[in-house]
């Protein structure tokens, strides 16, 4: 699966990379939207993504929510 954005969900994902700029949690830096803006950039495959990182990723987007 690939993700695709429209141009202002582009804009909030790098707003929100931003935002957590900076910041960590459990001594790891947030890079949970870093890494949606390269997969996003690179039309990455996410099926190809390790499921350790995939649970990290999510992880860390649950945190950012709450």
């Amino acid at each position: 699966m690939k993700i695709v954005m429209d141009e202002q969900q582009y804009q909030e994902l790098e707003d929100l990379i931003g935002i957590f700029d900076g910041m960590f949690f459990d001594d790891e830096e947030v890079q949970c939207f870093k890494f949606i803006k390269d997969i996003v950039d690179s039309e990455f495959d996410t099926d190809y993504i390790k499921k350790e990182r995939k649970e990290l990723v999510g992880k860390q987007l649950n945190e950012s929510f709450e």
